[in-house]
């Protein structure tokens, strides 16, 4: 007559056997060195950063923050409630006057050009 074998796992600990979903190991205290950083060039002024104190340092000189893969603290301003939008028509309509209208719409018409040519080469 067949009968119904059950396999468990063990885990010997100092001769005692223990079965294997019931042990819970001790973690482990692991020290960890982080390396130094790489030399970089700063994108504000050129010069070589080369230890994170420095690095550190050169962010509180300019004022910048370092940006990871965090999730962005604050939405950006709606355009449309900051007064962007009225301010910049504003503007072109001013421009229109003073330089007159085909300049200004060839003007405009380049700058999105060249933005447009500008992000599609980010992608």
């Amino acid at each position: 007559m067949g009968g119904i074998c059950v396999r468990y796992k063990w885990v010997y600990i100092d001769g005692e056997a223990i079965p294997a979903d019931k042990f819970d190991p001790e973690p482990v205290a692991d020290y960890h060195v982080m390396p130094d950083i790489q030399p970089y060039q700063s994108m504000c002024d050129g010069s070589m950063i080369t230890s994170r104190s420095q690095h550190r340092e050169h962010l509180r000189a300019h004022g910048v923050i370092e940006m990871g893969n965090e999730a962005p603290q604050s939405k950006p301003a709606d355009i449309r409630k900051t007064g962007v939008k009225q301010e910049l028509l504003r503007s072109i309509q001013q421009a229109k006057e003073k330089y007159g209208s085909r300049q200004v719409e060839r003007s405009i018409t380049e700058a999105l050009n060249s933005a447009y040519e500008i992000q599609r080469h980010r992608r």
